[in-house]
Parts: C-alpha cells; structure tokens; sequence
C-alpha cells in the first residue's frame, strides 16, 4: 500500500461528524527511524524568521516544523 492510499485511508474528503483531520506525513518512509510530521507545513526560515515574530498571528506550535537558519 502507498504512503498515498494510507493516507487516503485516514482522511477522508467529507466528515460529516466534524472529526478532526489528520495530517501527518512521513517524510522518509523507507528509514527505520521514520520522519513523521503532524503537519505538512515548513515555515523556511528566510521568511518566518525565528518564529517569534509570527507567535501573534499563528500558534506556532500548530506547523510541521521550522527549518532554522544555517
């Protein structure tokens, strides 16, 4: 089975019971560790930069992840 039929599997395009949807993603399905987000969004450094800046606009604890700066 895909990464894609899986995640077909857990969301589906109409909940009529108002579950909450899941997200995840597996960003190396053929790692033994895995790399599982809760959120397929990555804010980029170059234009969120630490974070801090949007905490008053978003819950930053909300994304996938934050790719900091090199």
């Amino acid at each position: 089975m895909s990464t894609i039929d899986r995640a077909a599997d857990r969301v589906s395009a109409t909940q009529p019971d108002s579950r909450p949807v899941d997200l995840r993603v597996d960003l190396a399905p053929h790692n033994p560790r895995e790399l599982v987000l809760r959120n397929p969004v990555i804010a980029a450094s170059g234009c969120f930069g630490y974070g801090v800046e949007y905490a008053g606009l978003i819950d930053i604890q909300r994304l996938g992840a934050i790719v900091s700066k090199g």
